[in-house]
């Protein structure tokens, strides 16, 4: 059985696909599972993966198709099919540098007896300079997501989990809506852990027109009860002050956008309900500004 599992999910990236194939390719060991949870892309996908000689490679690749719901519901249909201890998700328009695996796994092998260590995050990159994201990580560092949050920690990362962890977390599915955010989910399956972060670039990220992390704000005001979910998980009394402040005008604005009152809102949660009343009032200024900017 392979140590790493590289997961992809994916909705209509053929071209892309084949660019983050080429750099497995590159991988300087090949010890991983390449797998790929197509979305119900509609794009040639799925016949290309069909076609594609498996045997060819030095790594296991498994392609799974499914009907299209949103990315976070690929990573749940995910859990059965994950052949790895240790899980690392590669979305299917970024690569990985030709020694991100062996990286991984070196970091991994290290830790592996270390109960208390629940994942392990690692620095992505720009793809056309490879210019790191997030300068909060300095060289190796033991701490928690939530103390890493307060400290200033920002930007995306490479984060890399135990799959034991990782399939004990569904993502949240909520009717008509076909996106919630992750970050929430990574406190969640590491907050009774530690992480080690790494301030080594794995990943390479390249942004693009109609991706997920490009469409922003308005994404999030389109699925406002994801949003909210994930607004949700900030408000636990892990996070500082000034993270709850935010996220309670957050949620309050996304509660707006269901069409939720106070009193319904606010019986969601048992976190921070006393920053939630007094940010409830100035959350509808947001939430008009968004409206007029947004069109929701």
């Amino acid at each position: 059985m392979p140590e790493l599992t590289i997961l992809t999910p994916c909705f209509n990236r053929k071209p892309r696909m084949k660019k983050l194939l080429e750099s497995l390719e590159q991988q300087t060991i090949f010890d991983f599972q390449w797998l790929i949870i197509d979305d119900g892309s509609t794009d040639g996908t799925k016949e290309w993966f069909d076609q594609l000689d498996k045997a060819l490679y030095s790594f296991k690749i498994d392609y799974y198709y499914k009907k299209n719901g949103g990315k976070h519901t690929a990573l749940n249909y995910s859990h059965q099919f994950i052949k790895g201890k240790y899980i690392v998700i590669v979305d299917s328009d970024d690569r990985l540098v030709d020694n991100a695996v062996e990286t991984i796994l070196t970091y991994w092998r290290k830790y592996e007896s270390d109960s208390q260590i629940g994942g392990i995050t690692f620095q992505r990159g720009e793809l056309r300079n490879h210019r790191k994201f997030d300068d909060k990580i300095v060289g190796v560092k033991e701490s928690t997501f939530s103390a890493m949050t307060n400290e200033g920690m920002s930007g995306d990362h490479c984060e890399t989990f135990r799959t034991s962890l990782f399939r004990q977390r569904n993502f949240p599915v909520f009717r008509d809506e076909k996106f919630v955010a992750e970050a929430a989910m990574w406190y969640f399956i590491t907050r009774n852990y530690h992480v080690i972060y790494v301030d080594d670039v794995v990943y390479l990220a390249e942004y693009l027109d109609g991706g997920l992390t490009k469409s922003g704000r308005s994404l999030r005001i389109s699925n406002p009860r994801g949003s909210r979910w994930h607004a949700r998980a900030f408000l636990n009394s892990d996070f500082n002050f000034r993270i709850r402040i935010k996220n309670s005008l957050l949620f309050n604005t996304y509660s707006h956008f269901i069409g939720e009152n106070y009193f319904k809102a606010v019986s969601t949660t048992t976190n921070s309900r006393f920053i939630l009343t007094i940010n409830w009032l100035p959350s509808y200024g947001l939430y008009y500004i968004w409206k007029k900017k947004y069109g929701n």
